[in-house]
């Protein structure tokens, strides 16, 4: 089969470019203080300026005061070994004069803004090329630039590129690319890699600890086949012995950081703060489809996507079963914890990483689309551009928060047609 050329190159180019560039357009009036409001990026940013310039995790500024009357950090430290590179550059221009070198002037901003954009075009090379050995390479890039263009990516990576979901979206992309050469040339660093990429992914967002299944059950036929992938792990024992080792080591930072805080190595640091999850009631329907943050209402391109995942996993298209549960699963913890809408969000961000395993329905309905008359494909594509030219309109004008009670149907309706042309 003639795949065509590499398209992921360019698709690179554009994911960055459009993240980047659509960042400063967005943030560039506000760079000198982007990372000092008191939210969720600075949560996760400030373990950087605490470690590097003031040398102290224990006087954070974003923290929950707790009985004993120490100061505990919501956020883990996961993200921030993610931006440290980008951190430590910015760092240094500023040493050299650039600009106050005091963690949170604009160069430490523009920063963040390369870091979300660099991950996300890499992430996004690292989905299209397996894909295009199954669809092709064209179709595989369309696909991955569609779900960046018309969902929620888009937003997480150039407007709040603080947040986590598009660092997550990079590691579950390395995640499946490791588990598939794992397939294809089993190798002891790529086991090493799998470890430590989970590691990294729960450290981030232990809600997508889920994530872990993916190398465990994708192309495997039952528990049998689960069974032998264990084996064959266990079997290069040197290479999963250095799995584990690495795997750990993500993690003493932030054990040793709790035990200073709490007196304990393991913090949930939520349940401090009484939030926790209601297992028995979970809110299901409204994350789809409630006003606050309804995951089909603000990227309705998930609808077909969906649809076409639940027709590759009954017609037991490889991957697809796989995929389907991971992203059940992950419905289900969003939809089972208190704040369910995951409050003051451009559409439900709870779902941005699990693009990159929703790649795959994508690229099966590009290519799809592709087999079709000339007009059946021109009519899918004008529909693709109008979900991206909604989204990207969207992400411009979300003012936080998009919720509360007097956030309704009317107000996403209202939204939408703010879009229209007006005389």
């Amino acid at each position: 089969m003639n795949l065509g050329r590499d398209w992921s190159p360019w698709l690179a180019l554009v994911v960055f470019l459009a993240g980047f560039l659509s960042f400063l357009g967005h943030n560039g009036h506000i760079l000198d203080v982007m990372l000092a409001h008191n939210s969720d990026p600075r949560g996760y940013y400030q373990y950087l300026p605490a470690i590097f310039l003031d040398h102290d995790l224990r006087g954070m500024p974003y923290v929950h005061v707790l009985p004993n009357g120490n100061h505990l950090s919501m956020f883990n430290i996961g993200l921030a070994y993610l931006l440290a590179p980008f951190f430590l550059a910015a760092h240094g221009l500023c040493l050299a004069g650039l600009a106050p070198a005091d963690g949170y002037s604009w160069p430490y901003a523009v920063a963040v803004g390369l870091a979300a954009s660099t991950y996300a075009a890499w992430g996004c090379t690292l989905v299209a090329r397996p894909l295009g050995k199954r669809f092709g390479t064209l179709n595989a890039s369309l696909a991955v630039l569609l779900l960046f263009a018309c969902t929620n990516l888009y937003f997480y990576t150039a407007m709040e590129p603080g947040m986590s979901h598009v660092y997550s979206f990079f590691l579950f992309t390395v995640l499946q690319w490791a588990t598939l050469r794992m397939r294809e040339a089993p190798k002891g660093r790529t086991l090493v890699l799998l470890a430590v990429t989970w590691s990294v992914i729960v450290l981030v967002r232990p809600s997508n600890g889920i994530a872990g299944l993916f190398p465990l059950l994708y192309g495997t036929t039952g528990p049998r086949g689960v069974r032998e992938r264990l084996a064959s792990w266990v079997a290069d024992w040197r290479a999963l012995a250095l799995a584990v080792f690495l795997g750990l080591l993500p993690w003493i930072p932030q054990l040793l950081y709790w035990r200073s805080i709490t007196g304990s190595p393991i913090v949930f640091t939520y349940g401090t703060m009484g939030q926790g999850f209601h297992w028995l009631y979970p809110r299901l329907w409204e994350v789809l489809a409630h006003p606050w943050n309804g995951w089909f209402l603000y990227s309705p391109i998930m609808l077909p996507v969906m649809a076409a995942l639940l027709w590759m996993a009954f017609r037991r298209t490889e991957g697809a079963r796989t995929v389907l549960l991971l992203w059940l699963l992950a419905w289900y913890i969003i939809a089972s914890w208190w704040c369910w809408w995951l409050g003051g969000a451009f559409g439900h961000r709870g779902f941005v990483e699990y693009m990159a395993f929703l790649a795959l329905p994508t690229a099966w309905l590009v290519q799809r689309i592709a087999w079709r008359k000339q007009a059946a494909r021109a009519a899918a594509w004008v529909l693709a551009l109008l979900f991206a030219w909604a989204n990207i309109g969207l992400s411009w004008n979300y003012l936080s928060p998009w919720d509360g009670p007097e956030w309704t149907m009317q107000s996403v309706q209202r939204e939408y047609l703010r879009l229209l042309p007006h005389r």
